[in-house]
């Protein structure tokens, strides 16, 4: 289907975006339409509106799965070899707006994949644009080996964010797990952090990741569940890392916060015993309050039940400074991984 015919067969007035009733706010198909005009600086605004209007703040709206469709469509239009300055911040100079629509699908796609208690827009919304998934995965599939590295890199984030929660599209994962293998440098770091915890879901070894990428993050998500020989290292220098603690609350698709949910627990089970009192105390001592609500109480617990005495008494000295001492942050709740310690340092 040509992008006029998604335009003209869709019932626009069904499906508002964020700011639909605001005066002088352009109109989906208005947005939609000026991605592939010839003015620059026209398809630029355009650009920016899908994200602000149609993804406001990364969300889904009513107008989200109707503009995907358009977006698919759009990908097979000679216009959408145009330049365009592109939305992601890192990316320098221009891309064709086709790459600027992949990495937008991808962006939404991610979006319908977050689990349900996160999952950002009415349930509709939500539902409408995950029942798109095998059509952009199609349509980005077929762009995962496209000469422009942009849109390559593009169209592997798409493919990535439509198999992170979608059932139905299983089948595809090997052949995608072989695609991300084969250009894991060519993703952003986001990216990659997202890919390699998708492949260990997948049942794939991550091991050369956890030795090699040049991020520290990927580098210990990579090593969650790798036997490569330095994976406890990649996890302990992940802990003590300015640039990684001040990431701690970064969100990524599917996976949430990264380093709290994944990367945290499994660095309390497999540091080295004697390596671990020092590694939190570096960490705890500087990372934010939220760090604990991950799940990670309940590990250091074991691992302290099972030290020998000098480790006990390292541990345990900073669970009392860290966790409950007079500088330490309040309970959040029941969840709070403190709840796990607390026996410690009043026994």
């Amino acid at each position: 289907m040509r992008p006029e015919d998604v335009l003209a067969g869709t019932d626009w007035s069904a499906g508002p975006h964020a700011y639909e009733d605001e005066p002088g706010v352009p109109s989906t198909p208005e947005v939609l339409a000026a991605l592939l005009d010839g003015d620059a600086d026209r398809r630029g605004e355009a650009l920016s509106d899908l994200y602000l209007l149609v993804h406001h703040q990364g969300g889904v709206h009513a107008a989200t799965a109707q503009a995907v469709r358009f977006a698919v469509a759009a990908l097979d239009d000679p216009r959408s070899l145009a330049p365009v300055v592109p939305r992601r911040r890192y990316a320098a100079g221009m891309v064709p707006v086709r790459a600027a629509l992949l990495d937008w699908l991808a962006s939404v796609m991610g979006a319908a994949a977050e689990p349900e208690d996160r999952r950002p827009g009415y349930p509709a919304d939500v539902a409408a644009c995950r029942a798109l998934r095998p059509l952009v995965y199609d349509a980005a599939a077929r762009f995962r080996a496209d000469p422009d590295p942009a849109v390559a890199a593009g169209a592997l984030r798409a493919v990535l964010a439509c198999l992170l929660d979608a059932p139905e599209l299983a089948g595809h994962r090997p052949a995608a797990a072989g695609w991300l293998r084969g250009a894991f440098a060519t993703l952003d770091r986001q990216a990659r952090a997202v890919a390699v915890l998708a492949l260990q879901e997948w049942g794939h070894d991550t091991s050369q990741f956890a030795g090699s990428d040049p991020d520290s993050l990927v580098r210990a998500a990579a090593a969650i569940s790798s036997g490569h020989p330095g994976a406890a290292e990649a996890l302990r220098a992940a802990l003590v890392a300015p640039e990684v603690r001040q990431r701690c609350l970064q969100l990524f698709p599917h996976y949430g916060p990264i380093m709290l949910f994944h990367v945290l627990p499994a660095a309390v089970d497999r540091i080295p015993i004697d390596d671990l009192a020092p590694t939190l105390d570096v960490f705890l001592g500087t990372a934010p309050p939220e760090v604990y609500v991950a799940d990670w109480g309940t590990r250091l617990h074991a691992r302290w039940l099972s030290a020998g005495q000098r480790d006990r008494r390292a541990l345990l000295d900073v669970i009392g400074r860290r966790c409950f001492g007079p500088d330490a942050p309040r309970h959040w709740s029941d969840f709070d991984a403190r709840t796990a310690l607390a026996d410690l340092v009043t026994s």
